[in-house]
């Protein structure tokens, strides 16, 4: 069943079996996207599921000629927003410490996980973000724009300089070690 074809069924027959389907397909991710962004795993755990109860919520006002994945990319995105705003003395966790192999896993090897979260932990809020978007969870430029609300090419621009200033500091760090 396609994300498309779960959202009309929810829609038209509020299934819940459709909606676990899109659960399933999408749960990692959302998770995945919160620890990247430095939220302990019970926070991740409550803003996934926070999440996906929107997505159920809202579902019915959800437009079936749009994509779904800049849809639920934005839903998480805004209950980021919401919950850094009502948490504003939060700090950040430490990344290093979470093991992104069982969420994202694309062969690396053990030291290559290592040097990347360190080089992703050096990143800003919003360099993580469009790297997580565009790389790790594999949106479009054009996606990622219709979520940002900018366009396409300054996606593009942004995501190049964040690649290049990854890279940079990969290679320094990485090949001295």
């Amino acid at each position: 069943m396609t994300d498309k074809e779960a959202i009309k069924t929810i829609k038209n027959q509020g299934s819940k079996p459709a909606g676990m389907i899109l659960f399933n397909r999408y749960e990692k991710k959302v998770f995945s996207f919160y620890r990247y962004m430095g939220l302990n795993i019970e926070d991740a755990e409550d803003l996934t599921q926070e999440v996906f109860e929107r997505v159920f919520r809202f579902c019915k006002s959800f437009n079936l000629e749009k994509p779904f994945k800049p849809w639920l990319y934005q839903i998480m995105r805004n209950r980021l927003i919401d919950f850094r705003r009502i948490n504003s003395k939060m700090t950040c966790i430490d990344i290093n410490g979470y093991d992104f192999k069982e969420t994202i896993n694309y062969g690396y090897n053990e030291e290559d996980y290592k040097a990347l979260n360190h080089a992703l932990s050096k990143l800003e809020n919003h360099e993580k973000e469009l790297i997580l978007l565009a790389k790790f969870h594999r949106l479009s430029y054009a996606e990622i724009a219709t979520i940002l609300g900018i366009s396409e090419s300054a996606i593009k621009t942004k995501v190049h300089r964040i690649i290049k200033k990854l890279t940079d500091y990969f290679k320094k760090h990485h090949t001295n070690e």
